[in-house]
């Protein structure tokens, strides 16, 4: 009897399971049909004609707030990222990655609105707006001591109308958020001969270098200023 009455619930069970599984792949699917038409009306738009630039305002809302819904659903874990609208880049495991778009105010910076996704130490799927403006280009994977996942950021912006800005974060992987363990940024203008922010997975050196502003031609072997920051288990360490 006891046999009979869990096949019974089994079989009321499963279709409810179908049910709730077919119902988030509505929404990832309609997610991605509504995103793509955010996307062509964001290129379209300009700050600079009537009424636009509160379009544009709304329809950065509505983009992140759709990507956030999207990215927590659990079938997320089986669609490829850079098949959404707006992916920007994602880390080698895939475990990570970074939704991008410029935000178009209309002034001399270009500031990048950011959605960050990545999967929990349990293998759930978690997505956060952040306040970085840069455009992330390079994801590097880590592990710290203790065995939990870091991953690494480096990315730009143009921040004036000479200037350009490179950041570096190195994130951790918590359950329901990301703590930033250590983050560096540096802005330089157009005319600077930068080599900029380098990594070594190798070596895990982070690499910074760049021409002072003003240096004289026949002073320009002196005027490199360099450095570089190990990993030490946890987090990056200066070395001179």
């Amino acid at each position: 009897m006891m046999r009979k009455t869990t096949i019974i619930l089994l079989g009321l069970l499963f279709p409810l399971f179908l049910f709730s599984q077919k119902k988030e792949n509505k929404v990832i699917i309609h997610g991605i049909e509504i995103l793509k038409i955010h996307e062509a009306s964001l290129a379209q738009l300009s700050p600079f004609e009537d009424d636009e630039l509160e379009a544009i305002i709304h329809l950065d809302k509505k983009v992140t707030e759709k990507l956030l819904e999207m990215l927590h659903q659990n079938d997320i874990l089986e669609v490829a990222k850079d098949s959404l609208p707006f992916f920007d880049c994602q880390s080698a495991n895939k475990d990570f990655a970074i939704f991008s778009w410029e935000e178009k105010m209309g002034g001399t910076a270009h500031p990048f609105t950011n959605v960050f996704y990545w999967k929990n130490p349990k293998g759930i799927p978690r997505a956060t707006s952040t306040d970085e403006e840069v455009l992330f280009t390079k994801i590097y994977e880590l592990e710290n001591k203790e065995g939990e996942k870091l991953f690494l950021l480096l990315g730009s912006m143009i921040a004036c109308q000479t200037c350009v800005r490179e950041e570096v974060l190195l994130m951790k992987v918590k359950e329901n958020e990301l703590e930033t363990v250590f983050s560096q940024q540096m802005d330089y203008s157009f005319n600077m001969d930068i080599a900029g922010f380098s990594f070594d997975e190798k070596t895990q050196i982070l690499s910074y270098q760049f021409l002072e502003e003003g240096c004289k031609e026949e002073e320009e072997e002196k005027c490199w200023v360099h450095g570089t920051f190990s990993f030490d288990g946890n987090t990056f360490v200066l070395k001179w």
